[in-house]
C-alpha cells in the first residue's frame, strides 16, 4: 500500500523530532547570553524505497542510532552579549511554539498516523 505525502503522518518519526527539539531547548536554555539572529533548524529524516513496490516508503528502524535530525544551523550572526545573564528568550519561543505546534499536529485525531511495521 502506497501513502500519499500529506495523508499520514509517521507517527514515530514526529515523536523523535520533537525529543530532539526538546534537547535543542534545554541546552539554549542554559547557554546565557548568546543571540541567535536569522538561524535556523533543519529537520532531516532519512527513509528508504522498497524495491518490491515503487511507489511505497518504507521507515527505517528507530534506533538509538535514530536517523532522524534535528540540528540548529546559519550561527553566521550570532553574537554574545556579555551584559546579559539570560538565554535568548526569542529563541527558546519560537522554538516553544513548534513544539507546540508539532504536539498539536501529533494529538490530532482527523490526522490518520503511519506506523512503520519495522519499529
Amino acid at each position: 500500500m502506497a501513502y500519499i505525502i500529506g495523508e499520514k503522518i509517521r507517527k514515530n518519526v514526529l515523536v523523535r523530532f520533537i525529543e530532539k527539539l526538546k534537547y535543542i531547548y534545554e541546552v539554549l536554555e542554559e547557554s546565557k547570553g548568546f543571540r541567535f539572529f536569522s538561524t535556523s533548524l533543519l529537520f532531516v529524516y532519512d527513509s528508504k524505497k522498497n524495491d518490491d513496490e515503487e511507489d511505497e516508503i518504507i521507515d527505517l528502524p528507530i534506533t538509538d542510532e535514530s536517523h532522524e535530525r534535528v540540528k540548529l544551523i546559519d550561527f553566521g550572526q550570532t553574537h554574545f552579549d556579555s551584559d546579559s545573564l539570560s538565554p535568548d528568550n526569542d529563541m527558546l519561543n519560537s522554538i516553544d511554539n513548534l513544539l507546540s505546534i508539532l504536539q498539536s499536529i501529533l494529538g490530532n485525531p482527523s490526522i490518520e498516523p503511519y506506523y512503520s511495521t519495522q519499529d
